[in-house]
């Protein structure tokens, strides 16, 4: 079976390990991911696509047969799921609403969109480690189990519950407006400067003062003003406007600015 996987969340090793034995293609998002093909799990073979999820690679992805999404990425789960229902195809898609949970999406059946819209996720910074274990778990068991229906794994409580049909879901009205790059995030990167920006194609006006507050435990605040502020980590400077607009400077990757938004805005 061939099974797409788009990583990010640091748990890419295991997941791999748990769907041995079928052909895998995964899109890797984190910012480090210059490493050649094999460092994550030398024993399974995959094929590497160093890039995060968007709209832009759909057509690149509708001959597989499964879509799991383990990147972190709120809007990754939801453009899996666009490809998933318009596709008829099934997703493993792993998402935190108050507390991990892994949803399952059968072909002709309800969808992630059923159970709620998007809407922007916390930092990723502020998430806890998702639980690798039960996770891998679930994929190894579901992953053959083609006549699974629709279901939400709660990872905290190990309770099980299906997805009832929502008549206003957008998928199944045929809606997909992640495949169409609605809600894609606009990336420029200056080489010269060695500066990656990005800005959200959704709308977005932060409370500054409550958003750093939430950052400041796990960054160096460095420069504040009414308007943004700036702040250090790892190797990085990043500067975060009202409008959801970031700078990161120090890279000229765009992997990089997708990973320090997902981490530090939340997409």
């Amino acid at each position: 079976m061939r099974v797409f996987v788009a990583g990010g969340l640091g748990i890419e090793r295991e997941a791999l390990r748990a769907l041995q034995g079928h052909a895998i293609r995964l899109a890797w998002s984190e910012y480090d991911t210059g490493a050649e093909r094999g460092k994550l799990q030398p024993s399974v073979n995959y094929d590497l696509l160093n890039e995060p999820v968007s709209h832009e690679h759909a057509e690149m992805f509708r001959d597989n047969e499964l879509f799991v999404d383990i990147s972190g990425s709120r809007k990754s789960c939801y453009t899996l799921n666009d490809i998933a229902v318009r596709d008829g195809k099934r997703a493993v898609l792993l998402d935190y609403f108050g507390g991990w949970r892994l949803v399952h999406v059968a072909p002709e059946e309800p969808c992630l969109a059923c159970i709620a819209r998007y809407e922007r996720p916390l930092p990723g910074i502020l998430l806890p480690p998702p639980p690798a274990e039960a996770v891998c778990r679930a994929l190894s068991a579901w992953a053959d189990n083609h006549s699974m229906e629709s279901k939400v794994l709660d990872l905290t409580s190990g309770e099980e519950f299906p997805i009832e049909p929502n008549p206003d879901c957008p998928a199944h009205s045929g809606e997909f407006s992640f495949l169409l790059g609605r809600h894609a995030d606009v990336v420029a990167v200056s080489c010269g400067d060695r500066n990656v920006a990005v800005s959200p194609m959704d709308p977005v006006t932060l409370d500054l003062k409550a958003h750093r507050e939430l950052l400041a435990p796990h960054v160096k605040i460095v420069r504040e003003t009414p308007f943004f502020f700036e702040f250090e980590t790892a190797q990085f400077s990043v500067t975060l406007f009202r409008q959801g607009r970031i700078i990161v400077k120090g890279s000229k990757e765009r992997n990089t600015g997708m990973w320090a938004y997902r981490r530090f805005v939340g997409a």
